[in-house]
């Protein structure tokens, strides 16, 4: 995925590309950000590792920077069906006939993900709040989020620090 962004962005010299593999935030300064957007990630770590990571998103906001992340609810959802019911949004699957998406997101779940291989996490909202507020985070406002299916409800949430 860095090697992609790279080359999307090849003409630009204002950004840094960093692979981190640990639990922690601790390569980047206290209040170095003034804006995190992290979006269908944190579902594939583990909860007590994403708690973790928030605290850590908060730390490294700016005071008056705006953090958005985005987190499903748990949900009895089967994630083959969430995966082939949720929204195209934007990109060039948007252009195409429901029906061919469907078939492009059945052989991409079956033949490239391998259903096991790729865990899906979730946290329910009060978890989450509880974590921002105990970070020193600030919810502005936990947005209804349905990307992983028309039964999947999760929120984006979108945090500040004072």
């Amino acid at each position: 995925m860095i090697d992609q962004a790279k080359a999307l962005h090849a003409d630009s010299d204002r950004i840094t590309w960093v692979v981190n593999r640990k639990p922690h935030l601790k390569r980047f300064a206290t209040d170095s950000f003034d804006v995190i957007y992290c979006r269908i990630v944190l579902q594939h770590i583990r909860p007590p590792i994403v708690e973790g990571y928030i605290a850590e998103l908060i730390r490294v906001l700016e005071p008056d920077g705006v953090l958005m992340f985005q987190l499903p609810e748990a949900t009895s959802v089967d994630s083959e069906r969430g995966f082939m019911e949720a929204p195209v949004i934007g990109g060039w699957k948007q252009k195409l006939p429901k029906p061919v998406v469907r078939a492009w997101r059945w052989f991409k779940y079956r033949l490239l993900i391998k259903p096991g291989r790729m865990e899906m996490f979730s946290m329910n909202r009060p978890d989450v709040e509880a974590v921002i507020t105990k970070a020193g985070g600030r919810l502005i406002w936990a947005k209804p989020d349905n990307s992983h299916g028309p039964d999947g409800l999760g929120f984006e949430y979108w945090v500040t620090k004072t």
